[in-house]
């Protein structure tokens, strides 16, 4: 099932112009980074371990990834656990369930998962943006911080702006500091425990009963959301079910070559755009990637829709009909609403529903292929 992961990477490496040519390349099971002064590093196995400093960007995924040696610039991750111990001279950026970052990053922080934790000997010169369940920050982050989560716990030193967004509980404990301004939304006020201190203005924002969000907007934009997936399923109800039941029986490999392919996406198009022979090839790409992500984002509520009724009814595979669509377009409304995890949830089903349609359009262009040289 991994050789999927592998041939998305090595087709990556024919799309990634001129700076990515030089990229390293290293697959399988099991992969450690030991090489010296490695440059431009992409890596896709279960377990990855990077030993020895690379002098360049580093993108890797798989389940569980340690990344115990110097990053000279960029860091992309998506993974299970995540645990970056060294320093890392430009921005990271993190997806998966268990984010840990132990040392000193000189650009920007973008992290998601289910919990998200700034360990006390990391300093983050530039912004932090974290999206859990639980968001522990005993760090210190030079920047201004934006956090999306359940419960965010502060201990370390936030020299910058803080916002909280739908924020289950907000905790600023032991020697935890706040030196800009403190705005959040949340059911529950700040809790200020021991040393800590917010030296800036606070501005608090009580969210009230969860069914007030629900407006006229969020109505129109989830009623396109199903008459596009409608629309779908009456066209293409083979295909539909069939991306679904293969989206569900390869969940992890799918979700991590959507994850990968969101990632290489903008480092395709942006060298196309800005050279002027390329343009062409740029906007036919960015098109095609808009439908594509439209596509996948309209699957989601099927994708959930489905899931639900298979565990609920204990049915043997999957279904796409209209019915199981608005079933989880319903569901869908309720997390985003009711849970400060529900992007995170989105995020996980769409990932897995574009790497899906990515894998199924590539078989489908291989398999094309062959028959041409077949005929030939």
């Amino acid at each position: 099932m991994r050789k999927y992961i592998w041939q998305l990477v090595l087709l990556a490496a024919v799309l990634v112009p001129y700076p990515a040519l030089a990229a390293q390349f290293k697959t399988g099971e099991s992969v450690n980074v030991s090489d010296e002064n490695a440059e431009n590093l992409y890596a896709a196995a279960n377990e990855i371990s990077v030993s020895n400093s690379v002098k360049g960007d580093l993108i890797v995924a798989g389940n569980n990834i340690g990344i115990n040696a110097d990053i000279e610039n960029d860091l992309f991750a998506a993974g299970s656990k995540i645990k970056v111990s060294k320093k890392t001279g430009g921005s990271v950026r993190l997806a998966g369930e268990d984010l840990t970052v132990e040392n000193a990053i000189s650009g920007d922080l973008m992290a998601a998962g289910s919990k998200v934790t700034i360990s006390k000997d990391a300093v983050i010169d530039g912004d932090l943006l974290a999206i859990g369940n639980t968001i522990v920050i005993d760090g210190t982050i030079n920047g201004r911080v934006k956090v999306a989560g359940a419960d965010v716990v502060i201990t370390g030193v936030i020299k910058g702006d803080f916002n909280g967004k739908q924020v289950r509980s907000l905790v600023l404990s032991g020697d935890g500091k706040i030196e800009g301004k403190l705005s959040y939304s949340s059911t529950e006020e700040l809790k200020i425990r021991d040393n800590a201190v917010v030296t800036g203005l606070i501005e608090y924002q009580k969210l009230k009963n969860n069914w007030s969000k629900f407006t006229f907007g969020t109505i129109i934009k989830f009623a396109s959301i199903f008459i596009f997936l409608l629309i779908l399923i009456t066209l293409f109800p083979s295909l539909t079910k069939n991306i679904v039941e293969k989206g569900y029986n390869n969940s992890l490999i799918n979700g991590l070559i959507g994850l990968l392919s969101v990632v290489l996406l903008p480092i395709v198009l942006i060298p196309l755009f800005i050279s002027g022979i390329g343009s062409d090839i740029g906007f036919a790409l960015l098109f095609l990637a808009i439908f594509l992500i439209l596509i996948a984002g309209a699957l989601v509520p099927l994708f959930i829709g489905s899931g639900l009724v298979r565990l609920v009814m204990h049915t043997k595979g999957f279904d796409a009909t209209w019915l199981i669509g608005l079933l989880g377009i319903l569901c869908l409304l309720l997390i985003t609403r009711f849970s400060a995890y529900g992007i995170f949830i989105y995020l996980i089903f769409f990932v897995i529903s574009f790497g899906t349609i990515i894998r199924w359009m590539v078989s489908k262009i291989s398999k094309s292929h062959k028959n041409h040289l077949q005929e030939s």
